[in-house]
Order: structure tokens, then sequence, then C-alpha cells
């Protein structure tokens, strides 16, 4: 039995609608964090001495990493911008006009604030080479399969990190914006 397009686009649009509120939900539980400033807990007693030592130059290496000026200004944004994208997903499940327009300008805000977010950190970790450096020379070598830690690996993995979160939203961006989702809201099926 085949679904009838209302039906198809009513599901479409309520699943895109979690999807918002499991993204805004998960950055305004990150921007609390980064504003309270957590950091990496305390070690297990479990841990030898070799490894609760690596953890702990883990977390000075984070420590270095949390000290960026622009930490908190980023963290509050989040915290707003996380909070719009939850409220054009509850304009979308309502079927308000303007919550095409609202979850657009939303994801507009929040994809400036990924790039701005990743060049801040970038500028601040290239600007603290030889502190990480330092970090990173001081920590004891690892045995085992998995690599040494570098500055590379750092900067990567923050890459890696906005252009998937950069993915995310341009997916959600060109979703909100199809026909099946406006006519949806709009009420005309």
């Amino acid at each position: 039995m085949s679904e009838s397009e209302p039906e198809r686009a009513a599901k479409a649009t309520l699943m895109l609608a979690l999807f918002l509120t499991v993204m805004g939900t998960y950055g305004v539980f990150r921007g609390i964090r980064e504003l309270t400033g957590d950091r990496l807990g305390a070690m297990p007693e479990l841990l030898d001495a070799e490894e609760q030592a690596r953890v702990e130059a883990l977390a000075e290496l984070q420590a270095t990493f949390y000290n960026e000026p622009n930490r908190r200004p980023f963290a509050a944004a989040n915290i707003v911008l996380s909070a719009m994208l939850m409220i054009g997903s509850a304009f979308l499940v309502g079927r308000k006009p303007h919550a095409v327009w609202f979850l657009r300008q939303a994801i507009v805000a929040n994809v400036l604030w990924i790039v701005a977010k990743l060049g801040s950190q970038l500028w601040h970790s290239f600007a603290r080479v030889p502190e990480v450096k330092a970090i990173l020379a001081a920590a004891e070598p690892r045995a085992g399969p998995l690599p040494e830690p570098s500055i590379a690996m750092v900067v990567g993995s923050m890459i890696v990190f906005a252009v998937f979160n950069l993915a995310a939203h341009v997916f959600v961006g060109w979703r909100v914006g199809r026909d099946d989702v406006r006519r949806f809201v709009a009420g005309e099926e």
C-alpha cells in the first residue's frame, strides 16, 4: 500500500523537526558545558601511573585550549542559536507560516557561528603552538598501535568536527527549503 503525497510530506516534516530538535538540544548542552568550563574529570584509581600521567597531560592540553578568550562568548552564542533551532522546530510542527523563514535564518546564523568558531579555534591553536608542543613533548611515549598526538591531529580534529557540523546544517537547510515541507507548513496538503 502506497502512501499519499500529504502523508509523506507530513512524515518528512516531522522527521526534520525531530532532527532539528536533537541538533538544538545538543548545541544547548554543549554551549552550557563550554560556558561552565567543564573539563576532564578526576582519574579513576584503576589506571596505572603511566596512563594516569597521559590523561593528566591531556587535561593540561585541554586546559590550554580552554583558555581561548572567545570560548565563553561563543558558548553563549551557541546556546542562543541552538535554541533558535528548537524554536524553529516547534514552529515547523505547529505549521506556523513563518517557520521556514525562521529556520533558514537560524540555520544561516548557525553556519556563520560554526565558521567563526573554527576560525577562532585555529587562530588560538596556532598562537599557542609552543605551549602545545611542550605539553605533547612532556607526555610519556605511548606503547601500542595508537599514534602519538600532535598539533596536526588536534587541528585536524577541529576541522573534521566543523565540517561534519556544517554538513548537518547544510543538509537541514536544504531540507527545510524543499517544496513538500513548504506545502505542508502552508497547509496545502
